[in-house]
């Protein structure tokens, strides 16, 4: 069985229709995630502090010095770059806080998630610092922010519980 010039040339063609979208996607989104983690690391290093840990999720980069426990997360949002940082010095634990809303009109009882804060408290269980990691009304859906808040709170924690 032959395959003529014309048909190998059209198979051709309509399979770089399809995945050269999915390369170049491929390619932007790394390009983004480095970008985010550069940033991220630039702002590190003027705070005279060393990335031991990083993650990203969507927008949302974390990254973490475990010698001087401070947390560090860098988000891009339409109204512009957000860094913020939590020294984890007097910090005794870490909590995932989650707050809902109603959606739905007629009170059937349908809530969503809002926000999605990262709580540091102190020994005498004060809160003295959050770090927002989600908000509805800036990211409209959720990317796993929930999965990542709860999985650095517990890095958090087991780092907190080490001596210095």
């Amino acid at each position: 069985m032959e395959i003529d010039n014309g048909t190998a040339i059209t198979g051709v063609i309509t399979s770089m229709a399809f995945l050269l979208p999915i390369i170049l996607l491929s390619f932007n989104n790394k390009k983004k995630k480095n970008k985010g983690f550069n940033k991220l690391k630039t702002f590190a290093k003027k705070e005279n502090l060393t990335i031991h840990e990083q993650e990203n999720c969507g927008s949302l980069f974390l990254g973490i010095d475990n010698m001087n426990r401070t947390l560090l997360v860098y988000d891009t949002t339409h109204e512009g770059d957000v860094i913020n940082q939590a020294k984890l010095e007097d910090c005794v634990s870490c909590t995932v806080v989650k707050t809902y809303v109603e959606k739905s009109k007629e009170n059937t009882g349908t809530a969503v998630i809002s926000n999605i804060e990262l709580v540091f408290e102190n020994s005498k269980k004060q809160i003295f610092a959050s770090i927002e990691l989600f908000k509805l009304e800036r990211h409209h859906q959720l990317f796993g922010e929930l999965q990542l808040a709860e999985q650095w709170a517990a890095k958090i924690n087991k780092l907190l519980k080490k001596p210095i």
